[in-house]
């Protein structure tokens, strides 16, 4: 009688337990690669398979390379698991970082040109002056003189006359003032809340709802040689927007 049979046991049928292994290791070698590992997720379940009819082969045989191979390759599937989970979140957040600074660009690209169109800028008598769905136009401009029995103005200055309409193209309602309008003589800003007695006209202040209109003068006083400019730094749009209109 040999020394295995008198031990109980017989020597291991090595064939399915070396293949096992093969499997394991490459399955092992590969599991750390994203991707890549999806190729070891097949190789490691092929040596699991190996390994477990490799303890039905060697129930009563010795088992070192069947479990040494076995463990390999159910160790291998973990890691591939546990390696793919950790690689899809990066690539989740990485997607949600990019989308997010996307989206956080396009908004301040957006509020840019939005504010970019009109801040700072001049316009001249005629063009109609855009933003937010709001629509401000200065449709004319005239002097007029005083009267000569009522004379209220400064020698010279004759009442400075802007005609203008605003029109509510947004969603809610907006609120306008003339006290939100300058006239801009050279740098010394005055309001245009002067009275002329023949003019029924004069722009007041109120809202307007979506889709309404205001027309009506603001009215200032200037020389008739001076060169004007009409200042708009109130509410209707944003504090931090201004813009001007050149009138002569």
């Amino acid at each position: 009688m040999s020394e295995e049979n008198k031990q109980g046991k017989l020597p291991e049928r090595k064939v399915l337990p070396i293949i096992a292994l093969v499997f394991g290791a490459i399955a092992l070698a590969l599991s750390w690669m994203p991707i890549i590992n999806n190729i070891a997720a097949i190789f490691a379940v092929v040596g699991v398979i190996l390994g477990l009819i490799s303890l039905v082969v060697n129930r009563k045989h010795k088992k070192v390379l069947t479990l040494v191979g076995l463990a390999i390759s159910i160790a291998s599937f973990a890691i591939v698991l546990i390696t793919q989970n950790s690689f899809s979140k990066s690539i989740d957040n990485a997607t949600s970082e990019v989308a997010k600074d996307s989206s956080s660009d396009d908004e301040s690209a957006s509020s840019s040109s939005e504010k970019g169109s009109i801040n700072g800028k001049t316009f001249k008598v005629g063009d109609t002056v855009t933003y937010k769905g709001v629509e401000f136009k200065v449709n004319s401009f005239t002097f007029k003189p005083d009267d000569p029995e009522t004379t209220v103005l400064k020698d010279g200055n004759q009442f400075a006359i802007a005609n203008v309409t605003i029109t509510n193209k947004s969603d809610k309602s907006i609120s306008y003032n003339s006290f939100d309008f300058q006239l801009d003589n050279n740098g010394n800003t005055t309001d245009m809340m002067e009275t002329d007695i023949d003019n029924n006209n004069e722009l007041d202040s109120g809202d307007l709802k979506p889709g309404a209109t205001v027309s009506g003068d603001l009215i200032g006083q200037a020389n008739p040689a001076d060169k004007l400019k009409l200042d708009y730094k109130g509410s209707m749009f944003d504090d931090e927007e201004a813009f001007e209109i050149d009138l002569n």
